[in-house]
Formats: structure tokens, C-alpha cells, sequence
């Protein structure tokens, strides 16, 4: 009996290590030739993992299980288990998993039918209800969250169950890095999310060279510890070749008015993204010497955006709370509707000219 049963432990050891290296050899088949060599070598890998495991245990297995290829069968059970769970994670088509990103984001129809009592709406960098996507659902949500860094004006949302609104943060993603670190001293996120809002701070901040504070390069600090990719965030920032020469082309039509305040148009012919490269160029215009503050327009969906930019001696967010804008001392902008971009330089001059007068243009 001890013989036989001997002689069907080897028949289970020898049909195991035949299926093992039969899976094997299925997948490195099927594998296309781009990846094939990459597979040979890590199931190569493998087989020498389990080996060595083998090799490794034999006495001790023989001692305590009577059996000297115990830990190495369970080891090659446990590989070929990882090998199908590869080939068939290799199988996933990544076109069609891109197709349940899509809904991460619904549109405003879509948010209106799921509101509930018990739905909670939180609007982030914004805290004026004819500037969100979506006024309607401030309407229909019984509770409103407001996280925001910009000044509060007579049109602000009411009725929040909390508004937490902070002029003096450098961005909202610097408020929501600050929430996460106050909710628990152990809190990890990943580094997709640290990406997101590390790119909210450099975009707002203009690389942390506008409104940026101690609180700024706290929450800078955390994110990195998640794992923020400073590389990939700066590749993400970079331009086309187009856009370059849009903005470009908005510097060098630029019109000094009063000697001090840089005026130009981006044109939105050359560009996809005017508004984005009206608010870069305003930022360039600024490391000019004598520019004080630099307002870049252009012309999108039928409205003319502007972008004011200052350092510390103009405070471009009363500017452009006089053209129905608003923003930070600093960093500024305004649409304006129903006028054409002439207008639009008129109508800002007027201001400036305004503001002149008043002595209202430097910082108290």
C-alpha cells in the first residue's frame, strides 16, 4: 500500500508540473510578438522561482510532511494560478475599460433625475450661482457645500449647510489638500487625485509664484507625500506648437496704456484653448519691467473673456468686479457679452482710467 501510494504522488507531481508547463506554453503563444520575448523571460522567472523553492525545502518538507516536494507543488499551484490570472488580465481591452470612465461625469439632465433628499451638492472654486454648470441643482439640493478661495460678492450661493470660503488660499485645491490632513493624520490618497490638485495649485498659482503662502507649500508637501508626480504634472502644463505661437503673437501686439498697464488680444483663430492661453500670456506679460498689471482678451463662444494678471502694486480683482468679474488681487478675470473685443478695450481703459482717478490701483 505505502508503494502505491507513493506511485500516485508522483502521477499528481508529474500531471501538475505537465500542466504547469503546458499553461505556459499557451500564453507565450498567444502572447503577440511584441511582448513575447518581455512574457518568456518573466514566466522563466517563474519556473526558476519555483525551483528554488523546491530546492530550498526538500529536507525540511521530507522531515515534517514526508514528502520532499511538498512546499514546491503548492508553490507551482499558486504560479500557475498567477499565470492564468495574468493572461487573463491581458485580455482586458483598455479601449473598452475607458468606456466606464466615461461615467465618473454625468451631465446636468442626467444630475436633475438622480437628486435626492438625502443628495449633497458641493460646489468647489466657485461661489456665485450664475457661474456654476448647473443653477438648477442649487435649487433642487437640500444640502450645498461651498469650498472656494475667491472673495464673496452680493451674488453668492445661500442657504449652504457649510461655506467654507478662504480669499487668502492660494486655490481650492490647497483647501481641499488642508481638509484631508485635518480629517486624519493617517489619510493616503492616490497618486492620480495628488496629480489632479497639485496641478490645481501650480495652475492657480502661477508655479508658486502668485498668492502662495506657507499654507500653499503645506499642502504642496502633503500631496508629494501621496506621491504627486512634479514631472508629470509639468509635461502635462506643456504646450502645442500652435498654442505657443497664439500666445506669442498675444505679446507681441500688446498696448501700454499709461505707460503701465500691458492691454493685448489673443487670437482665437490660432488656438483651441484661447481662454487658457489668454490667461498664459497675461502671466508672461508680467515679468516685463514696468508692467504693473496685464489684462490679455479674446474672443470665445460668442463672448469676450479677459485676463488680468498683477504682482503687488494693482489690485486687478476690483478691475474686474467693475466689468461683472471678479477673482484675487492678483489673478482676475471678466466675460462680457454682446460686445466686440474693441468695445471690450474701451470699456476696460474707462475702468482703469476710473480707478486712476479714485486712487483705488495700489494695494492698501
Amino acid at each position: 500500500m505505502y508503494d502505491i501510494a507513493i506511485l500516485f504522488r508522483l502521477l499528481h507531481q508529474v500531471l501538475l508540473y505537465f500542466l504547469f508547463a503546458y499553461t505556459v506554453s499557451e500564453v507565450v503563444v498567444m502572447c503577440s510578438r511584441k511582448c513575447r520575448s518581455l512574457t518568456i523571460l518573466m514566466l522563466l522567472l517563474v519556473v526558476i522561482g519555483v525551483i528554488m523553492v523546491g530546492s530550498s525545502s526538500r529536507v525540511w518538507a521530507a522531515a515534517k510532511f514526508q514528502d520532499a516536494s511538498y512546499f514546491m507543488s503548492r508553490q507551482a499551484v499558486f504560479a500557475l494560478i498567477g499565470v492564468f490570472v495574468m493572461y487573463a488580465a491581458s485580455r482586458i481591452s483598455l479601449i473598452k475599460l475607458r468606456k466606464y470612465g466615461k461615467k465618473l461625469f454625468i451631465d446636468n439632465e442626467t444630475a436633475i433625475q438622480r437628486i435626492t433628499e438625502g443628495t449633497l451638492l458641493i460646489v468647489v472654486d466657485n461661489n456665485r450661482p450664475s457661474r456654476t454648470e448647473c443653477p438648477q441643482l442649487l435649487q433642487l439640493a437640500q444640502h450645498v457645500v461651498v469650498l472656494d478661495h475667491h472673495r464673496q460678492s452680493r451674488d453668492c450661493i445661500e442657504g449652504a449647510v457649510l461655506s467654507y470660503v478662504e480669499p487668502y488660499a492660494s486655490s481650492a485645491s490647497e483647501m481641499v489638500a488642508e481638509i484631508l490632513q485635518y480629517y486624519s493624520d493617517s489619510i493616503k490618497i492616490r497618486p492620480t487625485d495628488a496629480d489632479a490638485m497639485y496641478s490645481g495649485i501650480v495652475v492657480d498659482t502661477n508655479n508658486f509664484m502668485n498668492n502662495t503662502g506657507v499654507r500653499t507649500f503645506e499642502a504642496a508637501a502633503f500631496l508629494r507625500r501621496n506621491g504627486a508626480d512634479i514631472t508629470k504634472v509639468r509635461k502635462l502644463f506643456r504646450d502645442d506648437m500652435e498654442d505657443y505661437k497664439a500666445k506669442a503673437e498675444a505679446v507681441r501686439e500688446v498696448e501700454m496704456f499709461h505707460e503701465r498697464y500691458a492691454i493685448s488680444v489673443c487670437p482665437s483663430d490660432m488656438t483651441g484653448n484661447p481662454t487658457v492661453i489668454a490667461a498664459q500670456a497675461a502671466n508672461e506679460l508680467l515679468g516685463i519691467r514696468g508692467i504693473r498689471a496685464s489684462f490679455v482678451m479674446t474672443e470665445y463662444e460668442n463672448q469676450i473673456y479677459i485676463s488680468a494678471r498683477s504682482i503687488d502694486e494693482v489690485n486687478v480683482q476690483t478691475i474686474m468686479e467693475k466689468l461683472g468679474g471678479g477673482g484675487h488681487m492678483n489673478v482676475a478675470g471678466a466675460q462680457l457679452r454682446n460686445v466686440t473685443l474693441g468695445e471690450a478695450r474701451s470699456m476696460l481703459k474707462d475702468v482703469l482710467m476710473a480707478q486712476e482717478e479714485k486712487g483705488d490701483e495700489v494695494k492698501g
